[in-house]
């Protein structure tokens, strides 16, 4: 009972034999699966990604898709660059009024792989997003201008700080970016990045409640991927038979994104006046058809290159 466990295969269907061993066992009540049939759950695979980790992710699986490393890195590397930067700024417009309207009109989060992709294919759908991070910009500037005439130092510095998180020197440079050297690309580079990326996401067009359940960003019917460190047991039921290369990317986001979250618990662990560790703890990981599902980006902390040898300090 205290082991939590996470379980994914390419084909969707391991899931089922684990459902019978946790049922045979008694837990069945920890069980909940991740999929898109009816009873099935989603979950928001970027949610705990920074920008730079769901762009590494991108790339290790463009690069797997054109042959391996020893294929030319130009078209994925660029590809994950721009769906960096279109994240990195929806990340901050999703933290806007107009961000948040916008995501309640439509039902995606500008923090979520449909709005970057969107964002990217389209040549004039960051200028809206652009012109509302700015005012919004301005209208802090203002309140700490207002909290500074009131003599207000504290509520000044809160804002400072706030406003220093939100528009932040990264996202400057997604925006310099975005709204630069990405619009006047030569043609030739635009459409060659525009088709490396439109290959990696626009699958999920053609599959709405995969797009729904986990790339839209909402949390509706959603779990939390600490199920599997807190004890529970957490299967993954998707397909990539059935769903095809998006199903296999979100599988790997979410596997990149228990890795992030087991970090996070060591940390936390390790931070606090507790003598325990997260081996009290332990997850248990399951993958078959595992050359499906592993990235091996050396720069990213959270790829299958570099993970497996701090894992066992994680539980």
């Amino acid at each position: 009972p205290a082991f939590g466990a996470f379980i994914s295969d390419a084909k969707g269907v391991l899931w089922r034999d684990a459902v019978e061993v946790a049922e045979a066992l008694g837990r069945g009540g920890d069980v909940v699966v991740l999929g898109t049939a009816e009873g099935q759950h989603g979950l928001d695979p970027i949610a705990s990604l920074q920008p730079t980790q769901v762009a590494s992710v991108l790339r290790s699986v463009l690069r797997q898709m054109g042959g391996g490393e020893s294929q030319d890195s130009f078209w994925p590397d660029m590809a994950a660059t721009v769906l960096r930067h279109a994240l990195t700024i929806g990340l901050a417009y999703g933290a806007t009024p107009a961000g948040q309207a916008e995501s309640e009109r439509t039902g995606v989060n500008p923090y979520s792989l449909w709005w970057a992709y969107q964002a990217v294919v389209s040549r004039d759908g960051l200028k809206p997003v652009l012109a509302a991070l700015e005012q919004e910009r301005e209208a802090w500037r203002a309140r700490v201008v207002a909290a500074e005439k009131k003599g207000d130092k504290t509520a000044a510095a809160d804002l400072v700080a706030q406003f220093t998180a939100t528009f932040s020197a990264d996202l400057a440079a997604s925006i310099r970016y975005m709204s630069g050297a990405w619009p006047e690309m030569a043609e030739e580079t635009r459409t060659g990045i525009i088709a490396n990326t439109t290959q990696l996401l626009d699958g999920f067009s053609g599959a709405r409640t995969l797009r729904e359940r986990f790339a839209s960003g909402t949390r509706a019917d959603s779990i939390d991927l600490r199920r599997a460190l807190d004890g529970g047991i957490v299967l993954n039921a998707l397909s990539t038979i059935e769903d095809g290369l998006p199903a296999r990317l979100t599988a790997i986001l979410i596997k990149t994104a228990l890795y992030r979250e087991a970090r996070v618990r060591e940390t936390r662990w390790q931070a606090s006046a507790d003598k325990g560790s997260p081996q009290d703890r332990p997850c248990l990981v399951l993958m078959d058809e595992v050359q499906e599902l592993a990235t091996v980006d050396p720069s990213s902390g959270l790829s299958d290159a570099s993970f497996w040898n701090v894992a066992r300090s994680t539980g």
